[in-house]
């Protein structure tokens, strides 16, 4: 319970450091959001209105009580973009980015592990080879070329989706998902291989311990002794970099939103930077934020449990 409690308290001093680092950046980078609001033709008579309407006039120091306390509240405050409530914008976006990567997860988790093991029981043959080099190319290819190729491939030459035709998930929830693969696939190609990697190398080390050896001469088979005894062991050295690829993943998939036209948080963000929107900008970097430390939180825990040795030196 103490380590439980010692994680909380870092993570939110951890989160109450990145709030002033983020709002104080956002305001000390050149641009007035009221003059990009009113354009280059404004009076400073309107451009003074309009700054004491958005709060931007008063002091920093004000100004960041008056947004961290709103947040703790609930009221996130109003985008300067598009003129609504931060988070009635978040309901409709937020659950799109959700998707896209718990699908990506999915994905890396059911074909990173067992293609890891795979490689790992067949070592220094030609398929351990091929898939070596396919990892590797993997890792290579960025996300948003992988993106324009499966646009390319699916899209214009095969037509299994539309590009740049997004799919509501209330309207067509076959078409969401027909649609919403491709860019999963594009995000998890280069975190499977990561994964697949790491896997084989933890797996090919505990495959030297003794309860291997046990384990054969009580005569499982191989396969048993790699996905049932070896992986349970394995696992727990890649359960950080599991955290690392969740953090990559929802991070990672604002630009492949941007490739395939897809209105999430990616978007969102992108459109609020360009126009100097404080309050959807420092709503989604506290997002990214709040999930990367959630995750790493999780991950610590999942640790404590799975190896009790950590348990035991805590």
């Amino acid at each position: 319970m103490r380590y439980l409690m010692k994680k909380v308290c870092i993570m939110l001093a951890t989160l109450f450091v990145i709030s002033i680092v983020t709002f104080w950046l956002f305001h000390i980078v050149p641009g007035d959001p009221a003059a990009m609001i009113l354009g280059t033709s404004a009076s400073q008579e309107q451009l003074e209105s309009l700054r004491r309407e958005l709060g931007t006039d008063r002091p920093l120091t004000e100004q960041y009580i008056n947004w961290i306390s709103g947040a703790v509240r609930g009221d996130l405050g109003n985008s300067i973009k598009y003129k609504k409530p931060v988070t009635t914008l978040l309901k409709g976006k937020l659950p799109v980015t959700l998707i896209l990567g718990g699908m990506s997860l999915a994905l890396v988790i059911l074909i990173g592990i067992p293609l890891g093991v795979f490689t790992a029981g067949r070592k220094h043959a030609l398929s351990e080879q091929i898939l070596n080099l396919a990892n590797i190319i993997g890792i290579s290819i960025p996300n948003f070329f992988l993106s324009i190729l499966l646009i390319w491939v699916f899209g214009l030459i095969l037509h299994w989706f539309t590009p740049g035709r997004f799919v509501s998930l209330s309207k067509n929830t076959a078409g969401f998902f027909r649609f919403m693969i491709f860019p999963a696939i594009a995000i998890a190609i280069p975190q499977i291989c990561v994964l697949s990697k790491y896997i084989r190398t933890a797996v090919i080390q505990e495959v030297r311990a003794d309860y291997v050896r046990t384990a054969r001469s009580k005569g499982s088979t191989k396969n048993r002794i790699l996905y049932v005894h070896v992986l349970k062991n394995a696992i727990v050295s890649v359960v950080p970099l599991i955290g690392m690829i969740v953090s990559s993943i929802f991070s990672g998939s604002i630009v492949i939103e941007q490739v395939f036209g897809i209105p999430g948080i990616g978007r969102l963000l992108i459109a609020s930077v360009t126009s100097r929107d404080f309050p959807m900008v420092q709503t989604l970097v506290m997002y990214i934020a709040i999930l990367i430390l959630v995750v790493n939180f999780i991950v610590d825990i999942l640790i404590q449990i799975m190896d009790p040795r950590i348990r035991i030196a805590n």
